[in-house]
Formats: C-alpha cells, structure tokens, sequence
C-alpha cells in the first residue's frame, strides 16, 4: 500500500493504492508518481487531511496514511491522530493498545491532545489497565498547557471529587479557561454551574448565556439545556417556539434527552403544533436505538394508545426492554403488568422483583407499591413492619400516597407501635396537598378525637374537599353527615345526593345507603323499586348487609316481587357469612311459619348462632320465645335469663324488657331498683319507652327518689325520641305546670306531636284546648275533629266520648243535639268516666234530653265522686244540701265540697263554685 500524487498542476490530489494506478481518480490524468516519506511538508498533509471524505471508507483509509507519514517525520500532530485512527479503527484495523502506544510517544514529548487522549484510555481502560489517578495527572499536565479537553475533563474531576478532594470553585476555573477557549462542553458545564450555584454564584442569565454560546457552537448538550431554559422561563423570556427550535436542532445531532422533550414538546403542543403521532415517532426512534427513557414512554404510549394504537402487549415489551437497562419507571410499569396481568400473565413474584428493582433506584411509586405487597402477602410473605418501612421511605420524599400509607399505619398500629399523634402529622402533611385519602383519614380523627380535641365541623369540611376530588370513601362519610347532622346541619337532600355519587363508584356502604333513603324517603322521594335494586346490587357483590336487606325487599314485596323462597336464599348467602341480622331474619320466617327450616335447622337454633356473634335482638327474641313458648318449652326464668344477655350486651329493647320483667317479677324476683336501673340503662342507650319508663319511675318515686324535674327530663328525652306516650305526659305537665313552668304553646306543641301519631288522649286534650282557646285561637269545629279522632283511634277512651258529648250538648262545633249527647255520656259512663258520669246525672237531675230521674242523678253522681271527680262531688254536695234525691244533710254536703277541692279534677264546675257553697254551708 502506497501513496501516489497527481502531477497535474491543477489537481494535485493524492491517492492511496495497492499498485501504481493508471489514471488519477480525480481528473483522470496519466501522470502519477509514488510519493516518500520525506516529500510532503508537515503543513501540506494538514491541507491533504482537510480534504479527506470521513464520510467513506477510501477517505479514512486516506487519513489514516497520511497521519503516518506526519507520525514517520516524528510530528507529534501526526502521532496523536494516528493513535486515535487506531483507537477508533478509522481507516485501520482497531488497536488499542497501538493506540495507547502512539499517544505515550506524544505525551512524553509533552503535547497536550495526546497527554489528553491518554488520560482518557487511561481513565476508561482502553488498551491499557484502567489507572484513574494517572487519568488525573495527565489531564493536569495538558490542562496546565492550556489544552481546552483536558481542561474541559479536569473540571469534571474537580467537581466530582474524582482523585482529588472535590472542589466545585476549582470545577468552575477549569471550566471557564476552556469555555474562553470557546470549547462548547466546557461552555455547557459552566452554564449548568451558573444554573445551579455549584462553585460560582447562582445566576440563571449567566446560564443561558453560556447555554447560547455552547448551543451556537453546535453542542449538542448545550442545546438541549438552552431549549429547557427557553421552555420553563429560566434566566430568560419563556418561549416554547424557540425551545422546540433547540430540542430540533439538538435531536437532528441524535441527542436523546432533546429527542425526549421534543416528543413531550409534541405531547403537550409547546412551540409546536399537538402532534401524539409526530411524539410517538420521535420516541420510537430514540427507542429503537436503545434509549431506555424513550422506551419507557414508548411504552406508556403504547399501553394507553397514545398517538398509536393501543397494544398491551408491545408495552410489556418495551417496559422489559427500558427495565433491563435499569430504567426504575419501566421496572415499576413492568411489576405493575405482572402485578394486575396487563399484556402478561399475573405474576405476583415477578411483580415484586421488579418493584424491588425499582424501589433500590429510589422509585417511589415502585417502593410504594413494594409495601403494598408486602402490607397484603402478595407475591412475597406478608410482612406488616417491612410494609410500614416502605411506606415510611415514600413519606419522607413526600410522596402522597406514602405519607396517607404511613399515617395509617401509625393510627392501626399496622407494623409500628400505635400513635395517633404521629399519624395526624402524616395525614395532615398530605391533607395539605389535597390527597383524598389522607383528608378522609384526618376527617375520621378529627370526628373521633383520635388524637387529637373532636372536631366535627373541621371533619365535615375535610370529607367534603376529599368528596369533591371525587374519592368515593369520602363522598359517602360526607353524606353520613349530611344525613346524621354530625359537624353539620341535617341535610337528606345533600345525603342523598352525595351517596349516589360514591354508590356509582361502586362504593358499597354508599350503595347500601342509598338504598336505605329511596325506601325511608330520606331526601328523596320513597322509591321501593330503586331501594330494592340498589340492595339487589349490593347483595351480587357479596355484601352481607345488602343480601339481609334485599331479603328482606322478597321478603316482604318491597320494591320487588314478594318471593318467600328467594327471601330465605338471600337470608342463607348471608347468614352463611355469619351476618346475625340474616340469622336472625331467617329464624323469624320459621317462626311466624312463612318458611320452612331445613333438616337441622331450627329458629331458636338461628337465633343462638346470632346471639352467639352478640346480635342483641336475637337474645331480646330468645326471652320472647321462652316468655311464650315459641319454639321452647315456656321458662320464665330462661326468658328473664336472655333478656339479660341482651340487656348487657347493650341492647335498649332487652334492656326495657329486662326492666318490665323485674317491675312486674316475671322470671325473677320483683325489684324496683333494678327496673329502674335498667330502665335507665335503656334510656341511656336511645330508648324511648326505656326514658319512658324511667320518667314513670322518677314520677312514682320507683325503685328511686320521686323527682317530677327528672320525670320531666325523661318524658322529654322519650317524647324527642318520637314516643307518643311521652309526647303527650309532657303535653300535658305543661298544660298543668307540672314539674315545669306552665306553658300552653309547648302544651300544643307536644300534643300536636302526639296527635300526629294517633295518641287519643292527646287528640281528646288538644281538642280541649281548641274548645277553651287556651294556647290556641278557639276553635269548636277543630275540637270535635279531634275528639272524633280520639274515639276512632281509641274506643275505649271515656274522656274523649265525654268531650265530644259535651259538644252535642252544647252545640260547640256541631248542632246542638241532647239525645246525641246523652248517648255519648252514656258510652262514657260505659268505660267508667267520672266526668261523663258527673254530666249524665246533671242531665237526669234537670231533665235535660231524658226524663227527670233524682235518684239516677244521685247515683251517677256518688259514682264520679268516688272516682275522685270533682264535678260528681259539688254536684252530690249540692243534692245534699238542698234533698234532693237524697236526705238533706248539710254535714255530708260541707264533706263532699272539701272532696271535691281536695281533689281538683274539675271539669264543668268552676273551684269557686265550690268555694261559694262551702262558705254558704259554714255560715249556716
């Protein structure tokens, strides 16, 4: 292989051959002479490399010869870049150790290019032993002569602490002698110095203008930095159009970081024109040739279908590709496809060992995930205090999810000892930044006072913000809220809407609640078929409650075909996950004879296993079935022995039965005070009748100290409580200023509250009150509607067939009709009513609609008074005191007007009647 020149003048060219060539390649011409070693000047071959074609193999193989020739005239010009052809194999067979043979010639001879080549074979273990401290040396040396790579690479030792003690300001020294030298790395590096502060004060303007001067000069690196500068508006005007400018320039020279944030530029619309498709083939090109970063997005593309067709499992694909490389977002992807079987097969182990891969690299979603494996035994043994650490690594990089994982942890005593305190720290940390589940959370400590002082109000407004962002937990501990008036006002409206929101997110405690509202009619209208259908939903999800309640929905044809079998399949699906209420629901269609138990089964059988889970109702019904017999032999003491199990388990009905049982000795010995203890207990525990029966007692003084402002208190909490009974004692204690201060609107308020649920002795005083116009405008034809509906709601109600005698009689809302009257004061008199015994002996005494009849006046009149009723006895003092229909005896007449005051059950008369004739007698 020789080297001929032409020897035309206007050519010159030189050409490199095995044999003496014809012609000359470039102009053709015929003369051509082989040139020796010594021919060419040191300045000509520099010219004659300069024309060399790098492009083609002739060109280098060119190169590579004359770089010889300058290497045989000892030019250490030539002997470095034919140490770097052999290193590169450009133009020669690769050989390294050749190489590092050239370049040592050139270095001893001091020359900095090669002094730097060699620090580089040296510092990457090309055709030498890898030596860094040597690397070091020579790049000083070469630095020290102003050579700007090695100055460039010596900066990089410095601000690295690479053999030698790492100084950012000597970094920053060495980058700037080769950034004056206008070498575009080092204007790069000293660009990201000033960017970041690191041994030059921080100034983003100094940045870019080194950014610039790099990215003009055609660095690659410096592009992409001045193009991520331009995008987010740092030390300069942000412009994405400029930025995409950049990102294209520095992608067109292969640069794979601007290839990446052109394609996000695409993504995004930033400078360029939204392009999913242009983004995809960037990244595909990045990723075809081995970019793990651009695989990686490659493959979220190809897993959403963006800006290509969806293909899960060319996801996997590239996820595995980018993850072999040790990219720690495509570990993560890729555990998380064998973590749910997406474009793979389910692999829980698999999944783990890239979550774990992941998680070394300090991936937080990937660490994360890793404690969820752990937290749930999945893919790994489950391991609850490796959970927590996990969890506790992505807190404190102030990851969301982490922080709301740890709290949690921290408030279960999950894999850490239990501290409330510590949990609120976390939960409020990502409550802070709108993580739904942490609000929830808080919102639950804050409402429960775990932790921490109870603060409602502050719950409801955090389950609201975690309700808006749409977390389906939240939503529905907001409506609980809405519905319970807890932190807030009632709202059935608001409830109910925000359980529909978490019921459509498949929420099942939201679903089974908005079943309850459709069938309650609670901020809706009443919807059987809806309440029906949500419960049905519920219950195909396997929920317990909601297979009770649908149940319940055949059981009863609510909202659904009346179906006793299905009725009792559904009460089986949940019964057989042990739910009590279905136990108990199931024992009772065998007791009322709806169904038919099974081999084996029984009710009282059912309702043990439910008593057994400590399902109160189910002990209260087992007193009732040896109370009666049901299904068992009648045992009192049995009956009075599961009332009790009920009643300390805490439920109120037992605990009321419980009280009856010991007030009237049933199954056990008779004892006041331990009615009224249960009695009380049952009334603490939310019980009507129980605060009703405890009012009874403080009124009696049973088993207590007789205390008409306790009595009152309990009447009250029952009457709030919606018991009618108690509605209408408080009525009428303050009808009569009775332990409280008189007062007849709340009079009328409680009645009214007892009417509305039929209570007739509320109707039959209420009527009254229209009738006299005492806490009400008067009304008489109001009155006789409420004594009408007195005597339908209770026939056997004396006082209101009286009342609306006296209507009859007066004619006070009604035409006036006596007969009427006396047929009604004779239905009353039938039930034993004194006033009504007291008006049909005055009608007898005057003739008034019967005839005159002294001695049946007289009669009806002893009756009322021995009944205690005042107007029976004035009206017997005044037959007594004149004689008539009895012997004339003033001594009896003084006797029955002190009866008739001390007893005060004045109906028709007036006390001062009374009052006058008493007088009148004494003075005789």
């Amino acid at each position: 292989m020789a080297l001929y020149r032409c020897s035309k003048r206007a050519c010159g060219r030189i050409w490199k051959a095995d044999s003496h060539p014809e012609t000359c390649p470039w102009c053709s011409g015929r003369k051509l002479h082989e040139l020796g070693f010594d021919e060419l000047e040191i300045e000509e071959i520099v010219a004659e490399v300069d024309k060399c074609d790098e492009s083609t193999e002739e060109g280098l193989e060119l190169q590579a010869a004359l770089f010889q020739l300058a290497a045989a005239a000892g030019d250490l010009w030539g002997i470095t870049n034919l140490g770097w052809c052999y290193e590169a194999g450009a133009g020669v067979e690769q050989d390294d150790k050749q190489a590092v043979w050239l370049y040592t010639q050139a270095a001893e001879m001091g020359y900095p290019p090669a002094q730097c080549n060699l620090a580089v074979c040296y510092e990457s273990g090309i055709g030498v032993a890898a030596d860094i401290e040597e690397a070091a040396e020579l790049f000083h040396a070469a630095a020290e002569r102003g050579y700007p790579r090695a100055q460039f690479c010596l900066a990089r030792y410095y601000e690295n602490g690479i053999c030698v003690r790492k100084n950012e300001e000597k970094a920053v020294e060495w980058y700037q002698a080769a950034a004056w030298q206008n070498y575009p790395p080092a204007m790069t590096s000293l660009g990201w110095c000033c960017e970041f502060g690191a041994g030059t004060e921080k100034s983003s303007e100094a940045a870019v203008l080194w950014y610039t001067r790099a990215a003009e000069a055609g660095d690659p690196n410096g592009q992409c930095n001045l193009a991520w500068c331009k995008e987010t508006g740092i030390g300069c005007e942000r412009s994405y159009e400029e930025a995409a400018g950049w990102y294209e320039k520095a992608a067109a020279r292969g640069h794979m970081r601007a290839i990446c944030n052109l394609a996000e530029c695409y993504i995004h619309g930033r400078g360029v024109e939204e392009s999913p498709e242009h983004a995809f083939e960037l990244y595909n090109a990045a990723a075809e040739r081995g970019h793990a970063h651009a695989q990686f997005r490659l493959g979220i593309f190809r897993r959403m279908g963006y800006g290509c067709e969806q293909d899960l499992e060319a996801a996997v694909e590239l996820f595995r590709q980018s993850a072999e490389q040790g990219h720690a977002g495509a570990q993560c992807e890729l555990a998380i496809a064998y973590e749910r079987g997406r474009g793979t097969r389910r692999d829980p182990e698999e999944a783990v060992k890239w979550y774990r891969l992941a998680a070394k690299q300090g991936d937080i979603c990937a660490t994360y995930n890793l404690g969820w494996c752990y937290e749930a035994g999945y893919g790994v043994e489950r391991d609850l205090k490796e959970a927590a650490r996990l969890y506790r690594i992505t807190a404190e990089q102030d990851d969301l999810d982490g922080q709301t994982s740890y709290g949690w942890c921290l408030r279960h005593g999950v894999g850490v000892p239990q501290n409330a305190k510590e949990a609120l720290v976390w939960f409020e940390r990502a409550a802070a930044k709108g993580q739904p589940r942490a609000l929830t959370n808080l919102a639950q400590m804050l409402r429960g006072g775990e932790g921490c002082a109870k603060d409602e109000v502050r719950a409801v407004e955090l389950f609201l913000q975690a309700a808006e962002k749409g977390y389906a937990p939240a939503q529905t501990e907001y409506a609980i809220c809405c519905e319970r008036a807890r932190g807030r006002d009632r709202d059935p409206e608001e409830a109910f809407l925000w359980y529909g929101r978490a019921a459509e997110q498949d929420d099942l405690c939201a679903m089974y609640n908005l079943a309850w509202c459709y069938e309650t009619a609670f901020g809706t209208e009443e919807n059987p078929v809806k309440a029906a259908e949500w419960y049905r939903k519920t219950a195909e999800k396997g929920d317990a409650d909601g297979q009770t309640s649908y149940g319940w929905c055949c059981r009863n044809g609510y909202g659904a075909a009346a179906n006793i079998p299905e009725a009792v399949r559904w009460y089986k699906l949940a019964a057989g996950q042990g739910q009590p209420r279905a136990l108990f629901n199931l024992a009772l269609l065998y007791l009322d004879g709806d169904a038919e138990p099974e081999e084996g089964e029984s009710a009282v059988g059912l309702l043990e296993q439910a008593a057994a889970k400590n399902y109160a109702p189910a002990m209260n019904r087992l007193g009732w079935c040896y109370q009666y017999g049901k299904g068992v032999p009648e045992n009192r003491k049995k009956a009075a022995s599961w009332a009790k199990k009920g009643a300390e388990a805490g439920n109120c009905d037992a605990q009321c039965r419980l009280g009856w049982y010991y007030d009237t000795g049933f199954g056990v010995r008779r004892s006041e005070e331990s009615a009224f203890y249960w009695y009380k207990k049952a009334a603490e525990n939310g019980s009507a009748q129980g605060a009703y029966n405890l009012a009874w007692c403080y009124e009696n003084g049973q088993g207590t100290k007789a205390s008409d402002r306790k009595a009152v208190q309990m009447f009250k909490k029952a009457a709030e409580l919606g018991h009618k009974g108690a509605q209408y004692s408080l009525g009428w204690r303050y009808a009569n200023g009775k332990g409280v201060k008189k007062d007849l609107e709340l009079a009328v308020e409680w009645y009214r509250k007892a009417v509305e649920q039929e209570h007739a002795s509320a109707c039959n005083n209420l009527g009254i009150m229209y009738e006299s116009g005492e806490g009400v405008p008067q009304d008489f034809e109001e009155a006789v509607r409420l004594f009408r509906l007195a005597v339908q709601y209770d026939p056997e109600n004396g006082h209101a067939w009286h009342s609306l005698g006296d209507c009859y009689e007066r004619g006070w809302g009604v035409d006036a009709d006596l007969a009427k009257a006396v047929e009604l004061y004779q239905k009353s008199v039938g039930l034993g009513n004194g006033c009504a015994m007291a008006a049909l002996g005055r009608l007898y005494m005057e003739g008034i609609g019967v005839e005159c009849d002294e001695a049946e006046a007289v009669r009806l009149f002893r009756e009322s008074s021995e009944k205690g009723d005042s107007d029976g006895s004035f009206y017997l003092a005044r037959c007594a005191a004149e004689g008539r229909g009895m012997a004339a005896s003033a001594e009896e007449a003084l006797l029955l007007c002190e009866k008739a005051l001390a007893d005060n059950d004045f109906c028709n008369v007036k006390p001062a009647e009374v009052r006058r004739l008493l007088k009148k007698l004494r003075s005789a």
